[in-house]
Parts: structure tokens; sequence; C-alpha cells
């Protein structure tokens, strides 16, 4: 880890592969520039005017991209995979922040034009069925909906 990132705050260890999602109007600049909050040109994916931190928010699996995809702040989103390894990161709760500009070589568009109901079909898809509402309560089973054996 370099001495930059150690100032900042980063943690050891984390994920070599990171996600970002963003609004699909932004690709064209990403794709220039990489990820820069100084040059954010819509609403964040959460529907903020401006940035919330100070640098990118990066989660830890694609789940994350949908996730925000399905807010409903964009008529589509993109979700960008990050080569992290070597970034200066820092731990969030829900993720990393990188403090600095992530260059278009580290980036990969792996989904394009998510739109939020594609995004729902997709979490949805990925959600065990009592988990995602509607059926009877598991809250005495095991998270696989399955009751415990003894």
């Amino acid at each position: 880890m370099t001495p930059e990132a150690l100032a900042w705050g980063a943690l050891a260890d984390p994920p070599l592969t990171l996600f970002h999602a963003s609004p699909s109007v932004n690709r064209e600049s990403i794709q220039i520039h990489g990820l820069d909050v100084s040059r954010m040109s819509a609403d964040g994916i959460a529907g903020s005017t401006g940035p919330e931190v100070e640098g990118v928010f990066l989660g830890e699996h694609v789940w994350d991209g949908y996730w925000y995809a399905s807010f409903g702040h964009h008529a589509s989103v993109d979700i960008w995979e990050v080569h992290a390894e070597g970034l200066s990161l820092q731990e969030d709760n829900e993720g990393w922040i990188c403090g600095v500009v992530i260059p278009p070589e580290r980036l990969k568009l792996i989904e394009s034009d998510v739109t939020p109901e594609a995004a729902e079909a997709w979490l949805d898809a990925q959600t065990p069925a009592w988990l995602r509402g509607g059926v009877e309560d598991h809250s005495d089973k095991g998270f696989d909906g399955v009751e415990p054996t003894a």
C-alpha cells in the first residue's frame, strides 16, 4: 500500500474487483476521463445534486449496481467493473470510497442502459422468494428458508 493511501486512511485488503453505478448519460465522460466526481454531470445515482462524499463510491458486488439502478432516479444506469488493485480506498459502511480519479483503463462497462424495472427484475431473480415478502413468515427458519435440523 502506498504512503498516500495509508495517510488517507485506507484499510488493507479491499477486494480486487469492485463495482460502480452511474447514470447512462455519463458513459461517454467516464470512457474518456474515468470516474471523477468533479465531472459529475447528472444528479447522483441516489438523486443527490452533487457528490455525497469526497470520492467515488464502489460496491463489492454487482448486486450493489443493480440496487442503485432500481432507485428510479434515472431512466437508465450503467454498471462498471473497477479493477481496484492498488487504488487508495477507504472502507465505508456500505462499500468503499476512492478519493482519487479512477482512470478509464481500470474500468469495464459490464451492464449498460439498465432501467429501474430491469434492475428490480434482476434483483428479484437473485433473492429467495421468502426474502422478497408476500410469503409467510420464515423468521423461525435458517437464512435459506429451511427449518434447521436438530
